[in-house]
């Protein structure tokens, strides 16, 4: 489909020639960021799995820290320093071991991109309104320096993940609502936000001339996976989002992905130990819905269950990577309002600071449990799978590097069953003109090249 489309589409309007193309049109569409971060790993990595995976995983552990720091910039102005500093570390915790962000900061695809972009425009903007309040200066040369970077996240998204189409709708929503409740924030900030909001439209703009060009690409992708796979309902898109609204949630809680590439089947997101904090911290958000702060995590949260909610195959977990940041700071909330509740409780029976220290050992060994449990799923479980291997092609992966070590530059090579996804093999090949197909059952061989060495690959299926 994606190929008939962009031939129809270059027909009316030809393809401007690049060696940087601002977007790549195969496979419905992939933002360019990832693609041009992955070129630059293997320019100093060379051609190899680890230097397509060494992206995402420098991105899983950069989302760590910027987690760290959204959540400070949330709360420095609600909690004492040392209660935020405390929600903080626990959110970066969280982060670094909730089961969908472990797998994909391993996985070469593009979800995980999105959380350090999206948690820094976080950051930003709180740590903007903070230094606003407290100097109580609107013109402060630091405070629009921060709102800009703010917007520069967020029009940066655009280049990271589909999914972050949807983040602008974050603002679009808390903004109206902030201003009714705190009348002084409209005084105070609607320049701010229109620089941000101008800040964003800069940084998204060459993109954006670019789905101006090609419109239809700015929806392909998202047409493609609404509304189709397991569990939709053909023609009746609202049921369907009705119905993967409760998948999302049941995926949070019980039942998880059943794709074996995306997770280990039916693994829920959370661990019953992260469940239980995140319903904890859930519950002292929405005690607190009137604040500002804890209105924009919770709305946080719900956009970013939107990009699985509305397509199909929910909970799609990849799909949900712009909940990571959220969900572990909402679970950081309920971990340091369980560790508090447990010092008060134990404090009538012993002297506060030992009743202080036997409750953060408590929590620490539920936290521990708690990444035993990822380390069990993700390390044993899931890398033990019997059909792991099958799903990432590891087989095309050895055939490939085989051919290519045991054949001369010049070689002929001829594969068999032929089939679409040769993506591995010419990965391993480096050179997928050298490959040609052929029907391995049949009686009937290609005799190559006179002269040239050639070369014949059998599937282990075919043989």
């Amino acid at each position: 489909g994606w190929e008939l489309y962009a031939a129809d589409a270059h027909a009316q309007r030809p393809a401007v020639e690049s060696r940087f193309p601002l977007f790549f049109e195969g496979n419905y569409g992939r933002e360019p960021l990832h693609v041009y971060l992955m070129a630059l790993s293997m320019s100093q990595l060379g051609a190899t799995p680890f230097a397509l995976r060494a992206v995402p995983a420098a991105a899983g552990v950069l989302a760590v820290f910027t987690t760290f720091l959204a959540a400070i910039a949330l709360f420095s102005a609600t909690v004492d320093r040392k209660s935020t500093i405390s929600i903080a570390l626990l959110a970066a915790f969280f982060r670094a071991i909730i089961y969908p962000a472990v797998h994909f900061s391993r996985f070469g695809i593009r979800a995980m991109l999105f959380v350090p972009v999206e948690t820094m425009a976080v950051a930003c903007f709180w740590w903007a309104v903070s230094r606003s309040r407290r100097l109580e200066s609107r013109d402060d040369f630091a405070v629009w320096l921060l709102f800009i970077s703010a917007g520069f996240f967020l029009g940066l998204g655009i280049y990271t993940f589909a999914a972050a189409r949807l983040f602008p709708l974050l603002w679009l929503i808390f903004v109206p609502l902030w201003f009714w409740l705190d009348r002084r924030a409209l005084s105070a900030h609607w320049r701010h936000l229109l620089a941000m909001a101008a800040a964003a439209l800069i940084t998204a703009l060459p993109l954006l001339y670019f789905f101006g060009r090609y419109p239809y690409y700015f929806v392909f992708r998202i047409a493609y996976v609404a509304n189709k796979g397991k569990g939709a309902v053909e023609g009746w898109p609202a049921i369907t989002w009705l119905l993967n609204t409760g998948r999302v949630a049941r995926g949070l809680f019980w039942q998880g992905e059943t794709h074996l590439r995306h997770n280990l089947p039916g693994r829920p997101y959370l661990d019953p130990i992260q469940a239980i904090l995140f319903l904890f911290g859930l519950g002292r958000s929405l005690s607190k819905l009137m604040q500002p702060r804890y209105l924009f995590l919770l709305i946080w949260f719900g956009v970013m269950l939107l990009p699985s909610i509305l397509s199909g195959d929910a909970p799609h977990f990849g799909r949900l990577s712009g909940s990571y940041a959220p969900v572990a700071i909402i679970a950081a909330l309920g971990a340091e309002w369980l560790l508090r509740r447990l010092s008060g409780w134990l404090t009538k029976y012993m002297p506060s600071q030992r009743a202080d220290r036997l409750a953060a050992a408590g929590l620490a060994l539920l936290l521990v449990i708690s990444s035993a449990i990822m380390v069990t799923d993700y390390f044993g479980r899931y890398a033990e799978h019997p059909e792991l291997a099958a799903n990432f092609y590891l087989e095309d992966w050895q055939l490939g590097q085989f051919a290519a070590a045991s054949t001369a530059d010049d070689a002929r090579l001829f594969l068999s069953p032929a089939q679409e996804e040769l993506a591995t093999i010419y990965f391993a090949l480096e050179d997928p003109d050298r490959l040609r197909d052929y029907n391995g059952s049949a009686d009937l061989l290609p005799a190559g090249t006179p002269g040239l060495e050639a070369l014949y690959l059998l599937r282990s299926a075919e043989g």
